[in-house]
């Protein structure tokens, strides 16, 4: 660290005249800069910095975890639409067809059509299961508690 000097000095000098000369000084310093000021400033801005990274990390952190409770909460919801919903009335539509084809009311293209619309809807099904789980796994993750999931 830079600081404060005091300068004394002195000089004798004898001229080709013969003449002798005898020089003095004293430095004192005056006050107008702060000369540790450059390093202080530097030294703030990467705090600053620091904290600003932190705060942004924060930021980061809590979207995650709101996103990812939306995701969660979403294809939760999906899920048991399908479930609670399409899946029964498909199941109930091929059931039906099932019969008036085997009462030989409907034609077998009627019956694969049912059979076709009810196999979507178990895809679906399957297909949001999944992204249900991985909404979870994300969640966990945006939480810090992966590991902690792991390990049970």
């Amino acid at each position: 660290m830079l600081g404060h000097n005091l300068s004394l000095g002195a000089t004798y000098v004898r001229e080709g005249t013969g003449d002798k000369v005898w020089l003095g000084f004293v430095g004192i310093p005056i006050p107008l800069f702060d000369p540790s000021g450059f390093e202080t400033a530097r030294q703030r801005a990467a705090q600053r910095t620091a904290e600003s990274q932190v705060e942004l990390s924060r930021a980061e952190a809590a979207r995650d975890i709101r996103l990812a409770l939306h995701d969660r909460h979403h294809w939760r919801e999906v899920r048991d639409a399908l479930r609670d919903g399409a899946l029964s009335a498909f199941s109930e539509a091929f059931r039906s067809a099932k019969a008036q084809y085997e009462a030989g009311t409907v034609e077998i293209g009627t019956l694969i059509l049912a059979r076709q619309r009810l196999l979507g809807v178990q895809e679906q099904l399957a297909q949001v299961a999944t992204r249900v789980r991985h909404a979870d796994i994300g969640l966990a993750r945006a939480t810090g508690s992966l590991l902690d999931e792991a390990k049970q």
